[in-house]
């Protein structure tokens, strides 16, 4: 709601999109406005560019969060969970796992409220992997799917050096795809606001849980471990790029920091290292401590 206001409030400082160019379907029209943002020399008009670029494309497919796959150590492997659910693998479960994520974007409908506005849809999948450990068949103990629909704005409101280039408005859905009592799930209603300055960008996601019934509710204190927002940092330095990822509620003081830095290896492959502390690594942790450290291969990052 913040950055809608924002949006109508400074529409009027806001340059076109198309520099005063009506709304077209030409491939030529989009192929330009697209290389105007990939020459910008920033990272998220780089980000909007490729997005316009396919955006007529049919099957065309974009990353949306970062895609990685890491070898990872986790201090405090979550037992409890599978104990209580009378799962033999609790006792034999190895701290030592792979962790991966695939995230995913699909433009939908460029131009659904005017020249500045696109639909799309994304699919996030996070998932943990004991890859290594045959005593227990080597399963996947934890799987998170997570697609969206949302609505996105391309302001270009700049101000005091800062430039408001990109907000999503939409709902989303992220559950374990399990049966009681291993089953985890949430519906939300979320903004997802990013503004850039210089090698900066700051990322700012809140959002609203929907309610469910009682009954219905496989986690009703979700929002107790992982707060009502997330906020992201990310610097570009040259080739690396160093980020930062927090989750907090501020009446019970729960949350999380996720601390990652990565290094390409060739043009599309990066060198990646992962560090998080605190509750909801995956959803079947939402109330479960832990710190883990990961090391892998990643082929895109925030910038």
């Amino acid at each position: 709601l913040v950055g809608l206001w924002l949006v109508l409030a400074f529409s009027a400082r806001a340059e076109p999109l198309f520099q005063d160019q009506p709304f077209s379907r030409d491939r030529a029209v989009l192929d330009e406005v697209a290389q105007t943002y990939k020459q910008s020399g920033t990272a998220l008009g780089e980000r909007i560019g490729s997005m316009l670029e396919i955006s007529d494309v049919p099957f065309a497919l974009m990353p949306y969060e970062q895609n990685y796959l890491l070898w990872s150590h986790t201090d405090s492997i979550n037992r409890d969970a599978y104990r209580q659910s009378g799962s033999d693998i609790a006792d034999g479960l190895d701290q030592t796992e792979a962790k991966y994520q695939l995230s995913l974007m699909f433009p939908l409908w460029r131009g659904i409220l005017g020249q500045r506005s696109a639909l799309s849809a994304s699919y996030s999948q996070l998932a943990l992997w004991q890859a290594a450990n045959g005593d227990i068949s080597a399963p996947f103990r934890e799987t998170n799917y997570e697609p969206q629909l949302f609505l996105v704005l391309l302001p270009q409101i700049k101000w005091g050096g800062w430039s408001f280039d990109w907000l999503e408005v939409g709902i989303n859905h992220q559950s374990n795809g399990r049966s009681e009592p291993l089953s985890r799930s949430w519906n939300r209603i979320y903004a997802n606001m990013s503004i850039e300055r210089n090698r900066w960008v700051i990322n700012f996601k809140p959002w609203y849980r929907i309610p469910e019934s009682r009954n219905d509710d496989d986690n009703p204190d979700i929002t107790d471990y992982l707060g009502h927002y997330r906020l992201s940092l990310a610097y570009r330095a040259h080739d690396q790029v160093l980020t930062a990822l927090t989750r907090y509620n501020w009446d019970t003081r729960r949350g999380s920091l996720e601390l990652g830095w990565s290094y390409p290896l060739t043009p599309r492959v990066r060198f990646y290292t992962q560090f998080f502390s605190g509750y909801g690594d995956t959803l079947i942790d939402y109330n479960h401590y832990q710190n883990r450290i990961g090391i892998g291969l990643m082929l895109n990052d925030l910038l």
